[in-house]
């Protein structure tokens, strides 16, 4: 190398544009060859897809290790040799996002063996388990979540599943107990599958629960619930003893504890069979199927099928809502949905509401739905002091300031069935009474009925060996201010009828003991009452409705006593009057724009051996003193008031205002028409 060269590469140098070392191009010479590099890049993790290889409850292969050893998510599949997982180390905890992918709920059981749930999610986990039976889970003490625990904050779907015979029991019959299948403390969506025979037991704690709560799922205070495509039967939640409630024997949906933190849950074209909420001796049932209780809890069901399901009231207690149970400040509303042969009972002498659903100082919308079939069955033997054996609302009750609106739907064959062999112990006129067949709307509460149908109800008073008769009240509508047992009423309540058909219901009254007589009849279409005490009137307003072939019969005479009466029988008004003089009712009613009122038949009872055939009152209409009607517009036609048969000794009954009877203040404007009907002895028609 030159000398001149060698000075030039080492000025070069100095300058730091160059460095033999580095090898880096020098400006001016050829520049290096590029070679490609690789980029270092940060580490990150892929999901995995990890097998459970065996049965085994833990260590290798197992779906406990592959639990533990799965990372946030990961997916877990199973050998297709792995059929039956039985837990012996307690729960399986999941804690990240994963999803379980089963072989098939016929194909796949895990099971707790009866000893502990089968799944615990938390830390705010989101999982997904298909394919899946989750059976014989157990919670034992806490708040419960026998087969699954999702817990606040966490996700859970779960999907083509099975969850049976799962149990959540309470520690002690002093506190509550939540969710027999699963407990949603968070967000979880079920789709496609069963819940059958969970069971919520044991509870009876002093909060706003006092019971068992949500036999299959329960819904807890915030949660979020999404049920699609999904059918649950034989679930129960059953509470532990006297003054304790079983309450959603399939789902139940809350507002916690603190009563101040709402859940929100979707029910979509799923099936309800056979379930029950009740229990022993004391235990009252709120719910059959589903209850959705709390202040700002809020629940929505469309296209599905209530059936079978029980609200049953142990002995010594009481049971509501056969299929739903609305409470407490929530809101439901339901459309496109069956609500068909729900029970609501109780123990002796017991009054029981709500034969398809209760709603109770709640607000509930109905919509395209048909409500038919329903019991409220009163228990026998009522002493007519502490208990009464009533039935209330055979399909639908609404009651203690519930707000209830029903739109283009029917209520139909539905009953409200008084106890049969009370005694009562003082003058008491509704034991082993009927109030309601296919609605009952008591105590301050709201009913708007539109474009909808009311047909072939009942309201069916008890009979009696050792009694009176029960009273029958509603056949189709009562609508009542309430009552307290022994005596004392609540605020009027206020019913609106339009653009709808009440027909061919029935008021029977119960027939009586000997020496007793038959119970009376009042409103086969529509009673309206105001009890002793209320604040305000009971009211009613009909408006472009009809009332046809309904029907009010009085309750036959036992030997030597009358038969019973039988009043108004498309609409009464005021019976409270009709069953004790001494009592003044002061409901209201409207009818206008061309309602109609025709082919009604108001039937006395009739008599016993040597007993009178009881009386037929207002084939159309029955006003009683101290009452308020006003009519226009409005057709009144071929009604009929019949008096009882007489028994053997005794006098045939009466037939008094085949269109219409009226002992209190009635107006009728000149555009209305009350022609063509038929009084069958002394008390003709008063308008001929």
């Amino acid at each position: 190398m030159s000398r001149l060269f060698a000075r030039w590469l080492a000025s070069l140098a100095r300058h730091s544009r160059y460095s033999p070392s580095k090898r880096r191009p020098v400006v001016g010479l050829r520049p290096a060859r590029w070679l490609p590099q690789l980029e270092s890049l940060e580490a990150r993790t892929v999901p995995s897809t990890l097998t459970v290889l065996n049965n085994a409850d833990s260590g290798a292969g197992s779906l406990r290790n592959t639990i533990a050893a799965a990372a946030s998510g990961d997916t877990i599949v199973f050998s297709h040799s792995v059929h039956d997982i039985t837990l012996t180390s307690g729960s399986l905890a999941i804690t990240q996002n994963l999803t379980i992918d089963g072989l098939g709920a016929k194909n796949l059981t895990i099971s707790g063996n009866d000893a502990s749930r089968v799944f615990d999610i938390s830390n705010d986990a989101t999982v997904t388990i298909s394919g899946v039976t989750v059976a014989d889970g157990a919670s034992f003490g806490g708040l419960g979540g026998g087969g699954i625990l999702n817990e606040a904050g966490s996700t859970l779907t779960l999907l083509h599943s099975v969850v049976k015979d799962n149990a959540a029991t309470a520690a002690s019959d002093t506190v509550d107990v939540f969710g027999g299948g699963l407990l949603n403390e968070g967000n979880a969506t079920i789709l496609s599958s069963t819940f059958s025979g969970n069971q919520a037991l044991g509870g009876g704690g002093g909060s706003f629960f006092g019971g068992s709560v949500g036999g299959g799922i329960d819904n807890y205070g915030g949660a979020t619930l999404t049920v699609i495509n999904s059918s649950f039967d034989d679930n129960q939640a059953l509470g532990a003893g006297a003054g304790d409630f079983g309450i959603g024997g399939a789902i139940e949906s809350n507002s916690g504890l603190d009563v101040a933190s709402p859940s929100t849950a979707t029910i979509d074209n799923s099936i309800f069979i056979d379930n029950v909420a009740g229990g022993s001796t004391g235990v009252a049932g709120n719910g059959g199927a589903v209850d959705n209780e709390g202040p700002g809890t809020t629940m929505k069901i469309s296209g599905s099928t209530f059936q079978n399901n029980k609200s049953a009231g142990g002995p010594g207690s009481f049971g509501i809502g056969g299929a739903i149970m609305n409470f407490a400040d929530s809101t439901l509303t339901m459309f496109d949905s069956t609500i068909k042969n729900n029970v609501a009972s109780g123990g002796q002498g017991s009054t029981n509401n709500g034969g398809g659903i209760e709603n109770q100082s709640a607000t509930m919308t109905i919509y395209d739905t048909a409500i038919t079939g329903n019991q409220s069955v009163g228990g026998a033997g009522a002493d007519g002091v502490s208990t009464l054996g009533e039935g209330l609302g055979g399909g639908i009750m609404n009651a203690n300031g519930g707000t209830m609106s029903i739109l283009n739907s029917k209520v139909s064959e539905n009953q409200a069935i008084g106890g049969a062999n009370g005694s009562p112990t003082v003058a008491q006129p509704l034991t082993g009474g009927a109030l309601g067949g296919g609605i009952e709307n008591l105590a301050g509460s709201t009913l708007t009925i539109s474009s909808s149908t009311i047909a072939n109800n009942q309201a069916l008073g008890g009979s009696s060996n050792v009694g009176i008769g029960g009273a029958a009240l509603g056949g189709a509508i009562q609508d009542d201010s309430g009552a307290k047992p022994g005596g004392g009423g609540g605020a009027g309540s206020m019913v609106t009828l339009t653009d709808s058909a009440v027909i061919d219901n029935s008021a029977i009254g119960g027939t009586g003991g000997n020496g007793f007589s038959g119970g009376s009849s009042a409103g086969g279409g529509l009673d309206v009452s105001t009890e002793p005490g209320s604040s305000s009137n009971s009211s009613a307003s009909v408006i472009i409705s009809t009332f046809t072939g309904n029907q009010s019969v009085g309750g036959n005479g036992g030997k030597q006593a009358d038969g019973g009466n039988g009043v108004g029988a498309a609409i009464a008004i005021g019976s409270f009057t009709l069953q004790s003089g001494s009592v003044t009712d002061s409901s209201t009613l409207s009818m206008s724009v061309y309602s109609q009122i025709d082919y009604n038949t108001a039937q006395g009872g009739n008599g016993g051996k040597g007993g009178d055939g009881g009386n037929g009152f207002g084939g159309g209409l029955a006003i009683e003193a101290g009452t308020t009607v006003m009519v226009s517009d409005s057709f009144i036609l071929h009604n009929e008031a019949n008096g009882g048969k007489k028994g053997n000794g005794g006098s045939g009954g009466e037939g008094v205002g085949g269109g219409v009877y009226n002992l209190g203040n009635f107006a009728i404007d000149i555009a209305s028409v009350v022609k063509k009907n038929e009084a069958s002895s002394s008390g003709d028609d008063i308008f001929g």
